[in-house]
């Protein structure tokens, strides 16, 4: 049965706001979905077998899309206001958690058996208080001792990037030497160029955490 013209204008507010209320779903719990597809890889490396060095490899890219994840906890879990004073803390927090993180990923070339072990751990704890809403205390306190915190240069990254795109189109706006039946196409490939360059080899990994958040393929 088709929807006359007038309800589908009635409609169309209900569907963006589905939408939207679906992303912010994806985008607060994508720190859950990182830690879990991380657990996953961590126990294929354990029985990898003949292939465990392949999957070793496969694991190191997981931990740093939790990392990112982990840094933006503040803001993703939706449980403090914006300018809060509980902010600083958070973030200082989230940064020795990422920090831990590295750690556990270097004894890989230690004690690799273990060092799964612990990360699985570790990711486990961390999804399970974030979903509890314990931003201050994603890791204890022993996981974190002599852990400096690491620094956050995604912030700086992206505005890289947006600086670079937005350069770029201006430029070619300006120098005239796009066909103007040919902007449409050249101008969407401006963005990915410049977050290729911003981010480099780690934009594998900027692009998997947009999905998460989106719910992309």
């Amino acid at each position: 049965m088709s929807v006359p013209p007038f309800g589908e204008q009635l409609l169309a507010p209900r569907r963006t706001a589905s939408r939207a209320a679906r992303l912010l779903l994806a985008r607060r719990y994508a720190l859950v979905a990182q830690c879990a597809s991380a657990i996953h890889a961590a126990a294929q490396a354990r029985n990898g077998g003949e292939r465990k060095p392949a999957r070793l490899k496969e694991l190191s890219k997981r931990p740093k899309v939790v990392q990112r994840g982990v840094l933006d906890a503040h803001h993703s879990r939706g449980s403090v206001p914006r300018r809060s004073h509980r902010t600083r803390t958070l973030k200082l927090h989230e940064r020795q958690v990422a920090s831990a993180l590295r750690a556990l990923e270097a004894r890989l070339d230690q004690a690799p058996n273990e060092a799964l072990r612990e990360i699985s751990d570790a990711l486990l704890t961390i999804a399970d208080r974030y979903c509890q809403t314990r931003l201050g205390e994603l890791l204890d306190e022993e996981h974190l001792r002599d852990v400096p915190p690491q620094r956050d240069w995604d912030v700086l990254r992206y505005l890289t990037a947006f600086g670079l795109g937005a350069g770029g189109v201006t430029a070619l706006a300006l120098s005239g030497v796009i066909p103007e039946s040919a902007e449409p196409y050249v101008y969407p490939i401006v963005l990915p160029t410049a977050l290729l360059i911003a981010f480099g080899r780690n934009i594998r990994r900027t692009i998997d955490l947009l999905g998460a958040i989106t719910g992309g393929p």
